[in-house]
């Protein structure tokens, strides 16, 4: 069988998966840069030059109200959990697995490696 750690999962994040409200991914406590989605696009384009490029910040980061919701403890016992499995997982809840979802990944895979990237698969 697949080796595998079971996370009970707090009421508000629950909640938060099954918001419909969009689609934004929550606020990282680590900050080590292990977003699950790119914050810059490379340009590829050759009729673009650097400076019609614009890197997308956030508008007021320390707004907390707009910045989504965190989960500190979960996160880190996910990160426990990814580095004890190897560095990398398989998402799964008890009611579904996101079988279908590998098409947002950025990997293209369902193979997380970090909480983000787990929290974009099951949102």
């Amino acid at each position: 069988s697949i080796k595998t750690i079971l996370h009970p999962l707090p009421e508000p994040f629950v909640e938060f998966l099954l918001d419909d409200g969009g689609l934004f991914l929550p606020r990282t406590s680590s900050g080590d840069g292990e977003d699950a989605l790119p914050t810059r696009v490379r340009i590829t384009c050759p009729d673009l030059q650097a400076e019609d490029y614009h890197h997308w910040e956030e508008e007021d980061e320390d707004d907390e109200a707009s910045a989504g919701p965190s989960f500190p403890e979960l996160e880190k016992d996910v990160k426990e959990s990814i580095q004890n499995l190897g560095g990398f997982v398989f998402p799964k809840l008890n009611w579904s697995a996101p079988k279908d979802t590998a098409w947002i990944a950025t990997n293209g895979t369902l193979k997380c490696s970090s909480f983000s990237e787990i929290v974009l698969l099951l949102r």
